[in-house]
């Protein structure tokens, strides 16, 4: 059995009263308390307190506050130093895609230059076809060749259609000036000719026909089997240096033949002025040259076509 503590008992009724404090006088001071032990047991001698709280007081605030602010500045620091690479990164692969792109871009041009010669080749090729096409069988899809037998209107000299076409000059006649008579001319009756066509009142003429006009009486017995023939044409008396005033005073040592109303300068196809044509034995036209020639390329173009003539 458990034993109880034993209470004491309670005072009699009896009891003596306890006496009744006396009385302190009014201006008797209070007396002071008396201070709390401190309890607080001493740290040990290698604790080391960082940010926490001094020994026997309160934790400075001011100190832990600074703390979170480094904390917070060195995480913020290193997520910008993060973001800065990652767009550093970012922006040197936004370059290299440009350059790559600006290579692509260069070998397109390329291409689109290449194929745009290899589309010229083909037009050519295609008009080629076509000029001998017509040659061949006597008609064309383009209508650049007269059906009156015309030759086409003179462009260039380089890829001349009528020379491609091997074309044959059609039969030319007039009156010829200086003997006042008609004369026809049958391109293919075996007589090799370089045809002038020109107009009085053109400059280039008016400074080619005179040299042309000296060398031809000093060496037209050197090309026996060649005749040199003009045609003047265009006559408009308004734009000066009169036609036959300046026949008269000229006096050309070859034929002149008057085209009044351009029907012989349009079987040559003449466009401009001075404008040559030269055909071979068979009236085929060899080569139309537009423009003024010096001496020396006319008696070129004289030698070799002899030459020409000695060989058909």
């Amino acid at each position: 059995m458990q034993d109880h503590p034993v209470l004491p008992a309670p005072p009699p009724d009896d009891a003596a009263p306890l006496p009744e404090a006396a009385p302190l006088p009014e201006d008797a001071p209070l007396p002071e308390e008396a201070p709390l032990p401190d309890h607080t047991p001493p740290p040990p001698d290698n604790l080391v307190v960082v940010g926490g709280p001094a020994p026997g007081g309160m934790p400075p605030r001011r100190g832990r506050s600074r703390w979170w602010l480094w904390l917070a500045a060195a995480v913020s620091s290193g997520a910008l130093i993060a973001l800065l690479g990652y767009l550093a990164v970012g922006l040197a692969g936004t370059r290299s895609d440009v350059n790559t792109l600006r290579e692509d871009v260069a070998a397109l041009q390329d291409d689109v230059t290449a194929a745009a010669g290899r589309v010229g080749d083909l037009d050519t090729r295609m008009a080629d076809l076509d000029v001998w096409l017509t040659a061949v069988l006597g008609s064309s899809p383009s209508e650049a060749i007269p059906a009156n037998g015309d030759l086409p209107p003179f462009e260039q000299t380089a890829n001349d259609l009528a020379v491609l076409a091997g074309m044959t000059l059609p039969t030319i006649d007039g009156t010829e000036y200086y003997s006042d008579t008609t004369v026809t001319y049958h391109p293919d009756d075996g007589t090799a000719r370089v045809w002038l066509i020109w107009a009085h009142w053109c400059p280039h003429c008016q400074a080619e026909l005179p040299e042309l006009s000296t060398w031809y009486a000093a060496n037209a017995d050197r090309f026996p089997t060649l005749e040199l023939v003009t045609v003047t044409t265009a006559i408009d008396e308004s734009r000066g240096n009169p036609l036959v005033s300046y026949l008269d005073e000229s006096v050309f040592p070859f034929p002149v033949i008057v085209d009044t109303d351009g029907t012989q300068a349009a079987h040559f196809g003449a466009t401009v002025f001075p404008f040559w044509v030269i055909t071979d034995p068979q009236g085929t036209v060899l080569a139309r040259i537009g423009g003024e020639l010096d001496i020396a390329q006319v008696e070129e173009i004289f030698s070799q076509l002899t030459d020409l003539a000695a060989g058909a």
